[in-house]
């Protein structure tokens, strides 16, 4: 069994987070065993739970540099 881990800061209502759990439902279960790791306080935690692994880190959370490009 080949497993695959989707990272995602927070489970809430974004484009990373749709095609991870989008990628996560249609995976071949038979090959692969899926989970999530992500940050606490998602929209989507409760939902996602109900169907994935889920491993909540309170550390994880998004980089914002103030430096501009």
């Amino acid at each position: 069994m080949i497993k695959v881990c989707y990272i995602i800061t927070k489970l809430e209502l974004g484009g990373a987070q749709k095609v991870a759990l989008n990628t996560a439902e249609n995976i071949n279960k038979d090959i692969f065993e899926d989970f999530f790791i992500t940050g606490v306080s998602g929209i989507l935690d409760d939902e996602a739970a109900e169907n994935f692994k889920i491993y909540r880190y309170r550390f994880l959370q998004k980089f914002y540099s103030k430096s501009t490009f």
